[in-house]
C-alpha cells in the first residue's frame, strides 16, 4: 500500500504527495531536455527531498549535474563519500563550491531530507545550504568572476539522479527522491524553510515566490500519475526522460 501525505481543509484534500522515484545507482537517470544556461547565468536555487540507500557512499553520487565539452563550464549538486553535501560551480574556467561543515548523511540507509543549495553570483557568503529548512553553511562564491559566470555555456541536458558528463551518464545516484525544483532566485532562509514545510507536501506553483519557479518535477505526482516514460515539468515546458526507469521504480515511499 502507498504511503500518501496529503494537506487537508474542510471541503477535502487541497494537495498530496504520493510518489518518489527510486534510483538504482547503475544506469537509471532523468534527462530533463534542458540545458537550463540561462538559468545557472544568474542568481539561482535548487530545492530537493532525497533518501540515500547509503549516505556514505564508495565513491561521490550526483544528485543532478552536467559538465560541457570543452570542461570549462561544470554543475553538480552531489553526496561525498564522507556524507557531506556539495555544490560545485564552474563558468569559462573559474570555480568553486560549498560542502556541508559536517557530514549531512550517516553511512548506510538514511531517512529523507530536504536540501536547498542557494547561488548568488559571484558574492561574499554566496553560496548557502539548507538542510531539513535550517542553514547548515555558507560558503562564498566569488572565485567564479561576475563576468565570467554571466558566461556559463553548456549545450547538455541537465540529469537528474545521475552526471551528464559530455554526453555520457555517470557517478550515478542510490537511493529515493523527490519533489526537484530550480529557481531564478537566491531563496531566503524563510523561503528554504517555507519549502522544508515540517516535512509535508509542498506545492511550489502556490506560493508568494511562485514567479522564480523556473522548473519543478514532482517524481511520480505531476502528469505521469505513478507511471510513464514522461517526467512532467508541472511549472514549465521542460518535460524530461525516465532514462532505465520502469514503472516499479516509481514507488510510494515519501517524505513523512
Amino acid at each position: 500500500m502507498f504511503i500518501s501525505k496529503k494537506i487537508a481543509i474542510s471541503g477535502g484534500d487541497i494537495f498530496r504527495d504520493d510518489y518518489s522515484v527510486a534510483f538504482g545507482g547503475t544506469d537509471e537517470y532523468i534527462d530533463t531536455g534542458a540545458t537550463f544556461q540561462s538559468t545557472f547565468r544568474g542568481d539561482h536555487s535548487i530545492s530537493v527531498w532525497v533518501k540515500p540507500t547509503d549516505g556514505q557512499p564508495s565513491s561521490t553520487s550526483i544528485l543532478s549535474g552536467y559538465k560541457n565539452s570543452s570542461e570549462q563550464d561544470i554543475m553538480y549538486l552531489a553526496i561525498l563519500s564522507t556524507g557531506k553535501v556539495r555544490y560545485y560551480f564552474e563558468a569559462n574556467n573559474d570555480d568553486d563550491l560549498i560542502d556541508s561543515g559536517s557530514a549531512v548523511f550517516a553511512d548506510g540507509q538514511n531517512d529523507w531530507t530536504h536540501l536547498v543549495i542557494t547561488s548568488e553570483k559571484s558574492a561574499v557568503k554566496g553560496f548557502k545550504l539548507y538542510v531539513n529548512g535550517v542553514l547548515n553553511t555558507e560558503a562564498n562564491s566569488n572565485a567564479v568572476s561576475d563576468s565570467n559566470w554571466g558566461q556559463f555555456t553548456t549545450d547538455l541536458n541537465l540529469y537528474i539522479g545521475g552526471y551528464n558528463n559530455q554526453g555520457t551518464n555517470g557517478l550515478h545516484y542510490t537511493g529515493g527522491m523527490s519533489d526537484f525544483a530550480i529557481y531564478n532566485k537566491v531563496l531566503s532562509a524563510s523561503e528554504a524553510f517555507s519549502i522544508y514545510n515540517n516535512r509535508q507536501p509542498f506545492n511550489h506553483n502556490d506560493s508568494s515566490f511562485k514567479g522564480n519557479l523556473v522548473t519543478w518535477y514532482r517524481m511520480g505526482d505531476g502528469l505521469e500519475s505513478g507511471g510513464g516514460s514522461t517526467m512532467y515539468d508541472m511549472a514549465g515546458s521542460n518535460n524530461g526522460t525516465l532514462t532505465n526507469i520502469d514503472t516499479g521504480d516509481i514507488q510510494g515511499d515519501v517524505p513523512k
